[in-house]
């Protein structure tokens, strides 16, 4: 059994000690990946992979062909990725990574990431205080889920609070200001903001809140 740690947003924020205690086990994971380009700085697509044991991974994929000869110098300093995955060869992903860490270092890449936390914290904090929202999942990183509960409207069913959601994130795409998914999650159409954008700031936060009352105003009074 292939035991995989899919870390693939929150991965990043590794980097930060006190998030830490969050990945206690997966040093007994087989493979550990996570995408930098989410809350790391990293334009997209970037994936970075850890393996417990190359072994198994390269057994699995290689192919011996007479036109593609390998180097047998087990010394050698270069490894040939190529046997790690189907195709046999990729972009040079990591040179983009390298330059982000390069620039930002390890103490701006936390900054960067403990500023987004922030923010989520605070967009928690002003849609609790509302009144007409429920925090849906705890906010540990920069994952808002929340939503419009039966309470807030006047049917008072999750089929209505299903409906508003719905409707919800229906205006606030169409309307463009900003760009907001929902999903489904335990039969409850929720919302889902993520904070990780390189270029946010707390103007941007600010317009969020403001999009997201505006609309649900709208959607509560006209809700059955």
């Amino acid at each position: 059994l292939w035991f995989h740690v899919d870390a693939a947003y929150a991965g990043a924020a590794l980097v930060c000690p006190e998030f830490r205690p969050l990945a206690r086990g997966s040093e007994r994971a087989d493979s550990f990946n996570f995408n930098p380009h989410k809350m790391m700085l990293t334009n997209s697509d970037c994936s970075a992979l850890w393996v417990a044991d190359s072994t198994h991974l390269v057994s699995a994929l290689s192919i011996h062909r007479e036109y593609l000869p390998r180097v047998k110098d087990s010394t050698s300093f270069a490894k040939d990725y190529r046997d790690w995955q189907i195709p046999l060869g990729r972009r040079f992903r990591a040179l983009k990574l390298w330059f982000v860490m390069r620039m930002y270092g390890a103490s701006g890449i936390r900054a960067h990431i403990r500023q987004r936390v922030e923010w989520a914290k605070w967009l928690e904090t002003q849609l609790k205080a509302d009144g007409r929202f429920e925090i849906v999942t705890p906010v540990v990183f920069g994952l808002v889920v929340f939503r419009i509960p039966p309470s807030a409207l006047p049917a008072g069913t999750e089929s209505a609070a299903n409906r508003a959601n719905t409707e919800l994130v229906k205006r606030m795409t169409a309307d463009g200001r900003v760009y907001l998914l929902g999903t489904s999650l335990k039969g409850m159409n929720v919302l889902r903001p993520a904070i990780g954008s390189t270029q946010g700031t707390q103007a941007n936060m600010d317009l969020l809140l403001e999009v997201i009352k505006e609309f649900a105003t709208a959607v509560v009074a006209e809700s059955d």
